[in-house]
């Protein structure tokens, strides 16, 4: 069973399609495994659930996850409800335990970094992954949010188009009116490899098997990013990732 998206934008399970999403156990779908095609750092990203292609003058929304972005309130038109949770509980932990079964048959993973987001599904993720896999530990902290005054001097040094720069620094405006920290999604996709904004706190960077978390993987921007860091400051260490909902029809790009 997949989602739907109703005339007045409430987001919801449905069970007689797979579109936006394959929320159920499904061989060779949901939980899925993608790798990177990083020449320098590749990576395995487990997911959750898999998106798969839309269908032929299907409209897509938000990213093409609507859950995500009703559920963080980044859509005007997307609502979700308890309901929609209650529904998507039905095998999701099921799909859990495969997803951490397809990890432990080639990875020790000793920390698990949920990536930084004020809407805690990526942390939400990674307690419940923690709960799997008892050895490891959660690392809060490693990544560290950029100001949004840090991101704007970064874009002024960018060599890019002017309607480009003007797309950035309107979302940081945006970001500094409502008083929070810049969020990748805040920008359109195209624009997104422009940016990076995470930065490391190397104190508590040790050797190991890194579990990057987060909820969504689009473009893979941040998730990226923050892999090709850590490895770039240590190269003892491994790195893998797991979202929630994958990479669409799951394909690294």
């Amino acid at each position: 069973m997949g989602f739907s998206i109703a005339s007045d934008g409430l987001v919801s399970i449905n069970h007689g399609t797979n579109h936006f999403a394959i929320t159920t156990l499904n061989t060779g779908k949901s939980p899925c495994i993608t790798n990177s095609k990083c020449h320098r750092f590749p990576i395995n990203i487990h997911s959750v659930y898999f998106r798969p292609k839309n269908p032929k003058n299907a409209k897509s929304e938000g990213d093409n996850c609507p859950f995500i972005y009703a559920w963080k309130k980044k859509h005007p038109k997307l609502y979700i409800t308890r309901y929609s949770l209650k529904e998507m509980r039905l095998d999701f932990y099921i799909i859990l335990d495969r997803l951490v079964e397809n990890i432990i048959k080639d990875h020790y993973v000793d920390f698990i970094v949920p990536l930084p987001s004020k809407h805690g599904l990526a942390l939400n993720l990674a307690t419940r992954l923690q709960r799997r896999l008892p050895n490891s530990v959660i690392l809060f902290d490693i990544f560290i949010k950029k100001p949004n005054s840090e991101i704007l001097e970064e874009i002024y040094d960018l060599n890019i188009i002017h309607s480009d720069r003007t797309q950035l620094t309107n979302a940081i405006s945006r970001a500094n009116a409502l008083n929070r920290n810049f969020s990748i999604s805040d920008i359109p996709t195209n624009l997104r490899g422009y940016l990076d904004p995470l930065k490391v706190n190397t104190a508590l960077l040790k050797n190991g098997t890194y579990l990057l978390v987060d909820d969504l993987f689009a473009t893979g921007a941040t998730l990226l990013n923050a892999k090709d860091k850590l490895i770039s400051l240590n190269s003892n260490i491994n790195v893998l990732g797991s979202v929630l909902f994958g990479p669409y029809n799951n394909r690294i790009r």
